[in-house]
């Protein structure tokens, strides 16, 4: 809310009190991929715009934002820290990590990561996105006949990258109680292919690499797409598509399947097949 009081009182009096931000800023959900929108929020004259209303103008809206401003100020730190490359910056925390200033760069380090750890988030934060799916991770045993869920995770939503990320860190847990992973299956929807990717493999038949190293191992493990699920793609694009043709520029039609069920339907017979409405409406 510091920010929105921010944002109302430079449009409310007509000025900028040294920031970028705007009313583009609250509205960021429309341009989520926009990274400058977010990084400008992280910024130290943000820091030092909410300090000022607080301390110098000691406007009330601002009471009890000094938690608010160090957070963005540390927010601000971290980014420059990571992205420092100027060998002539002034600012040392933008200056590249050199045997002069490693010791001083690790103590800053820890001391955002501790800072970092203890953040948290009160339950009762009606901001929270509600999750609607959950992503399980299924361990099957090769050499044996059972299975067992491992871990799972509460989402709203999910990014290739994103689920790479998790697949590393439940191979690296399975790895500390001696499991050993040798191939991971998932369904072959757009996000998995991504995953993929994100892994290191690639399933392109130009250059197709079925397997990804080990996080900890370094050990293959090999990707595999759920051939029962692919079969339903293979099924759904067969009859949504309804434009596919073969090498010979024939045409593949649905509409053969369709014409067989009524067939079916119309003379009470079966044509030696088991398929029936049921497979029309899947």
């Amino acid at each position: 809310r510091y920010i929105v009081n921010l944002i109302e009182l430079q449009e409310r009096e007509g000025l900028h009190t040294a920031v970028k931000i705007n009313r583009r800023h609250l509205n960021w959900q429309r341009e989520k991929m926009n990274v400058q929108l977010a990084v400008q929020i992280f910024s130290n004259s943000v820091a030092n715009a909410i300090d000022f209303c607080r301390i110098d103008l000691k406007l009330q809206q601002f009471d009890n934002s000094t938690a608010t401003s160090l957070f963005i100020r540390n927010m601000n730190n971290i980014f420059d820290l990571l992205n420092s490359r100027n060998l002539l910056c002034k600012n040392e925390s933008q200056q590249p990590i050199s045997l002069s200033n490693i010791d001083r760069i690790k103590e800053n380090i820890t001391k955002y990561i501790e800072y970092i750890n203890d953040l948290y988030i009160t339950e009762n934060n009606d901001n929270l996105l509600e999750a609607t799916s959950v992503c399980v991770f299924l361990l099957v045993c090769i050499n044996g006949n059972w299975k067992i869920p491992v871990a799972y995770y509460v989402i709203r939503s999910l990014s290739g990258k994103e689920r790479a990320n998790l697949i590393k860190i439940v191979l690296g847990s399975l790895h500390k109680i001696g499991a050993v992973v040798v191939n991971i299956t998932m369904d072959g929807c757009a996000s998995n292919i991504s995953t993929m990717n994100y892994l290191g493999a690639n399933i392109s038949a130009e250059n197709l690499i079925s397997y990804f190293m080990h996080p900890i191992s370094k050990e293959k493990v090999y990707l595999m797409l759920d051939a029962c699920h692919m079969i339903k793609l293979i099924r759904n694009t067969y009859d949504t598509k309804r434009n596919i043709h073969d090498s010979s520029e024939n045409k593949i039609e649905w509409r053969y399947i369709v014409n067989l069920i009524e067939l079916q339907e119309r003379e009470g017979l079966h044509t030696a097949v088991k398929i029936n409405r049921r497979y029309l409406n899947w």
